[in-house]
Parts: structure tokens; sequence; C-alpha cells
């Protein structure tokens, strides 16, 4: 925060020698003279504060026209958006993180970053003896085609801090999305762009003709889902093989397939998660899968299974995410011939550890699982190493790898978050939040719709909790970005297998007072306040525990009563009964609070996984107490977001209000 011209002065004052030559009182020439000395130092200051904001392509106002130049803008694609300053801001961040690519998932990224939400159709082609009747008849040049479908119109709202003075109150348009799209799809596909709402028609008895792509002319048509869906035709006679021209009536629709949907990028309002393109609730219901944290650079298991057959299992249990762990080694690591059965898994053969997540993460969102990123380690290794910096990986360093990985990732689809690193338990929750707020937003610069999970420390003054489960600070120093409305906290909370504490009972010793109800106070105090006061959501990234279970799944180890106790009550808290009562707290249109178990992998020291020692066998104990919560309900539909005075959290547009 800079200096002003009054604490300037002060300090000219406080470098006068002492004596009478140098008067003091207001009203002499010298007082004068440091008056105009300090405010124009405070001046200097303000500017040199500023320059940190115009830094940022994020934030830029004043160098907005220097970023521009250096980034070749604006172009030939410059539309109606880009005479706004949000719009301008936009077209920059997508020309300074563009990377190349030839996905759906980059071209929907490419049009994010511009400012709009779109979905791809692809169109397969009509082969007899491979498809039905009434399946699509898309050949000749249908099969180079694809589709954008977007919003009818795509409106910038004037936002304070975001827009300059004179610019309109809203600005629409679709030409820069058709251009910048244009100029990037590879050269032999041919580009189709649907706005509003589209139709899937049932059509008959029609002749087909000419040789070009088509147009419809189309009444009576029902629409399903407000979704743009394929054409449908049948009986139809065909001239010359080409793709046709219809005029259509009477379209009817039937209801699509359901298959996994592929999840996108989130944001925050208040202590809810929402979907971006939908505004929809979203709750993370994820669990550990490590490994590639390790020296082996990949996840583990794949050793002894498939790891398409892993991920099909995970997604059969309710899950929707994964928590992947990695260590700052992982950028151009290869993996050990050991990591991974080459005859299980041969596509993994020759392949980096990234090439390998690559495949791991790119089959999750086929299964309908997010993904977060964990930066859990400096260097490949095993536990915590209590900073994310030190001697032989600095802050730089830090950056770069995560910079590396937003790079990679930050216009896949499914991969929607970074957990900035794991358990920081050796520093103070200021020095923390601190470093934390500069990673973030170097992400943000590669990756704006990124969440940012922040983990607590170890200790605040003498109230020492689980590492990464000591988030009491943010009460009165909370970690504040450059992007709004992505900030996540991230507690970590365990039982009795990993170690003790004076708020858990164990075997052979007397309960706490008031066991288990006095959890909801020990939670509420050190993270659990940030959700229940809407500061922001709250993502568990690790709990889990033995139960008593071993490796084979025999109740051998301690503890396991007063552990399955310590679960349920927090399955309760997660579900939103904040206070043990039995009565949920939470209003029925929010989800509850989204977690991670730790951990899939049964060779977890400290806990044991959901599968046991043959990476196959599920321990049916621990999944029992986790149902409730991969089984909860979805927010009732058509009631409103709200925070605790009854005010919506989102508007009519899906824009997150203020928390106040």
């Amino acid at each position: 925060m800079p200096r002003t011209a009054a604490e300037y002065r002060e300090q000219l004052k406080a470098l006068l020698p002492p004596g009478f030559a140098f008067p003091r009182e207001p009203g002499t020439r010298l007082e004068d003279l440091l008056d105009g000395m300090a405010q124009e130092l405070a001046r200097i200051d303000a500017r040199g504060e500023r320059l940190i904001i115009e830094a940022n392509p994020l934030s830029t106002s004043e160098l907005l026209a220097d970023w521009e130049r250096v980034a070749g803008l604006p172009d030939n694609c410059a539309g109606t958006l880009e005479t706004t300053l949000q719009g301008r801001r936009n077209a920059l961040i997508s020309k300074l993180t563009a990377t190349g690519g030839q996905s759906p998932a980059y071209f929907i990224e490419v049009a994010r970053v511009l400012g709009f939400d779109v979905t791809l159709s692809e169109f397969r082609p009509f082969r007899a003896g491979r498809s039905r009747a009434g399946d699509p008849l898309t050949n000749g040049d249908w099969v180079h085609t694809w589709r954008v479908n977007a919003h009818a119109t795509t409106i910038i709202e004037f936002r304070a801090g975001n827009s300059a003075a004179g610019e309109p109150l809203r600005s629409w348009g679709n030409d820069i999305l058709e251009c910048k799209l244009n100029q990037l799809k590879p050269a032999h596909t041919i580009v189709l762009y649907g706005y509003g709402y589209g139709i899937t028609l049932s059509v008959s008895d029609a002749t087909l003709i000419d040789d070009s792509l088509p147009e419809l002319s189309v009444s009576d048509a029902t629409l399903i889902n407000d979704n743009v869906l394929e054409l449908s035709v049948g009986d139809a006679t065909l001239i010359n093989d080409n793709v046709p021209e219809l005029s259509v009536s009477d379209a009817t629709v039937d209801d699509p397939e359901e298959e996994p949907v592929a999840p996108g990028a989130l944001m925050t309002s208040g202590a809810q998660l929402l979907d971006v393109a939908s505004g929809t609730q979203v709750q993370l219901k994820s669990v550990n899968w490590f490994g590639a944290e390790g020296t082996n650079h990949t996840p583990h298991g794949t050793w002894a299974r498939r790891y398409t057959d892993i991920l099909d299992q995970v997604a059969s249990w309710g899950f929707n995410c994964l928590r992947i762990p990695f260590s700052g080694d992982i950028v151009g690591a290869t993996p050990p011939p050991t990591a991974f059965d080459a005859d299980l898994n041969p596509e993994f053969v020759g392949l980096s550890a990234l090439d390998i997540l690559d495949l791991i993460v790119d089959y999750a969102a086929g299964k309908g699982l997010y993904v977060v990123l964990d930066h859990h380690r400096r260097h490949a290794g095993n536990g915590a190493d209590g900073a994310p910096t030190d001697a032989g990986y600095s802050e730089a360093a830090w950056h770069a790898t995560w910079t590396a990985m937003a790079q990679r990732y930050g216009s896949v689809a499914n991969v929607v978050g970074a957990d900035l690193h794991n358990e920081p338990h050796e520093l103070t929750w200021d020095a923390w939040a601190t470093l934390a707020e500069a990673c973030g937003n170097a992400i943000h610069v590669v990756a704006p719709h990124w969440l940012i999970m922040v983990e607590g420390v170890g200790a605040i003054g003498d109230d020492h909790y689980w590492w990464g489960g000591q988030l009491a600070g943010v009460a009165s120093r909370p970690v504040v970005l450059a992007q709004a409305n992505r900030l996540v906290y991230s507690p970590h909370e365990y039982g009795q297998s990993v170690g003790s504490q004076t708020w858990l009972a164990y075997d052979g010793q007397t309960p706490p007072a008031n066991w288990p109800l006095n959890l909801y106070g020990v939670w509420h105090d050190h993270w659990g306040f940030i959700a229940e006061q809407g500061i922001a959501p709250i993502w568990i990234g690790e709990f889990g525990g033995h139960y008593g279970l071993d490796g084979g799944g025999n109740l051998t180890k301690p503890h396991a009563a007063y552990e399955t106790q310590w679960t349920q009550e927090l399955v309760k808290y997660l579900g939103g009964d904040f206070d043990g009562d039995g009565q949920r707290d939470l209003p029925s249109s929010q989800t509850g609070l989204s977690f991670a178990y730790w951990s899939l992998n049964p060779n977890s020291g400290d806990t044991g996984g959901l599968l046991q020692d043959d990476w196959t066998t599920q321990q049916q104990p621990k999944l029992a107490l986790l149902e409730p919560l991969l089984t909860a309900p979805t927010p009732t539909t058509g009631e409103a977001l709200v925070d605790d005075d009854n005010e919506p959290l989102v508007d009519d547009d899906d824009t997150p209000l203020e928390d106040d």
C-alpha cells in the first residue's frame, strides 16, 4: 500500500538536523518545501504501486495500448466487443496464452477467454452396416465439418473496476468469435455457427439435392433440453450422395441418450461452487490418487491394473473429481520401467510423466471426472516438505512449475483447479497467504478460469492443528487474488489413524467432554467458519483413516469405533449440519461442502485406501461411511441461491453477486 503525502512529510521532518535553524512548525517556508516534496514522493509511490497492476494483463488499463502493441493487437478480428475495456483485455489474454491446438477443448477455451460460452458438435459419417435408419446422414463435406454452439447474443456488462468511463452499459456481438475461430481452425475443416436454440429433426420421405452444406427451413419443431442437436434423416433419397439442402416441417424429437457430462470450468459464489456455463451448483466429490509426487512420477497402481479400469471404478462409486498430487520434478520427468505394467498399460510405454498424465486426464473427462492438480512436494519423494520453496527450489521455480502445468492443462476442460502446495506447516499464516497470492496470480495469467485451492498452515500462535488444516487466520488476513470468484480454501482434516489430538477419542482413554459433538466447535474454529459465514467455498483436500482395517480388509488396527464416529460426524458437517443436531443448516438450494478423500491407494501408511492391497477389491466399510456424501441430492431446482440474509448470490444471467 503506497504511503500518503502526510506520512512522507513526517518522514522528511524526522530526517532534518536538530536545532532552530530547521523549524518544524506549520506555515514556514521549510514546511511548505517539505510538503511539496512529500506530495511528489507520494505521487511517485502511488504510480509505482499502479505499475504492479499495469504489469498484469488481467488488470491493465493505462498500459493496455502498449500491451496490445506488443501482442499485435488490434488485429483484423477486432470486433464490437473489443471496443470495451473488458473486451480488449479478453483479446489480449487470448493472444498471450494461445498455445495452439486442434482439440474441441482448445477451441472451447479460446472462446471462453474471449468471453463466449460455447459447445462444439462434430459429425460422424453415415456408414452402411454400422449406422442405423434414423442416424444423422453426415457424409461428404460433413466429415470435415464442426459446429460452434453459442448463445444467441453474448453480452459484456459494464462492471465497476473492469470498465472505463464513457463505455456503454452493455456491449454485444458475435463477430469476433467467428473471426478468431476461423483464423485458428484446421484449414481443411468447415465451421458452422449456431446461435441460440437448436433442434433435432426427424425427416421422412425427403429428397436431397445439390452439392453443398444444408440450408434448413423448419417449422413446428420441438426443442429438447435447449440443445443444438443433430439432423436425423430416414427414408431419404440421395442425389449424387451429396450433403443435402432440406425444407422440413412438422419435425419431432426424442430424448438424447444419457452420457457422462463433460466437466467444465468452475467459479465461486459465496461458499458455493458454480458451473461457469450453466450457473448450477457443483459439489466436488473427490478422491486422492497419489504417486506422481514420488519417484515413479505417475499415479500408483498401474503396475497391477489397467488405468482405465481404475478410473471406471472411481466413477462407479459416485466420485466426480480426482486430486492428483505431483512434484516440482514432473516437468520433463520419465517414469522408470517399474512404474507400470507395460502389458496392462501399453500406451504408457515410451511416454513422459506428463504424457501419461494427459491420458489419465483425458479418460477421466469421459467418465465425468474433474481434476485438481496438487503441488505436493518440491522434489520427487515421500511425505510433506512443509513449504513450497527452499534453498534448492526458489519461488520462481515454484511459479515456473505451475506455469508449465497451466500452459499444458489450462485449455483442458475438466482440469479445474490448482492446489498450490501441500501442507505448508513450516510457515506462518501471513507468510503463506502472501506466497499463495503471488502464485495464484501467476497461474491466472495463463489459466484465469482455474480455481486456486489454498491450504492451511500447521499452527497460529499456540493453536496447533493438523498440517494444512489451520485456517483460522482467514478471519483477519484473507487471501485476495486479482482474479475474482476463483478462491477456495482447502483444509486437511484427519482422525485417530494419523496422530494424537486432544479433541479426539482413543481406545483405552477417557473421551473428551461432549464427545463426539465437541468436534463441531473444533471444525468451526479452524476452518468451518469460512463456509458457514459464506466467505469462500471449502474443499477438504484430505481426510480419511484406517477404521481398524488392514490392507486385506481385516479388522486388526486400533480405534475403529472412535474413528468411525469421527467420520460419521464429519460427513454430517460436510452435508450442511453445522452443529450436529441432525438438521441441515444449509438451504436445499445449496450443496454441501466439497471434499477429497485420502486415499484411493491402499499403500498409504497413514490411512490405507478405498482399495485393498490387490488394487481391485474395495474396502466396503469405508465406502459405506462416504455413501451419504456420494449420494447427496442435487440442489432443489427453481430455488434461488441465497445468503444468510436471503439475498440472491446469482442474478438472472448467472452473474455472481457480492454476499455482504
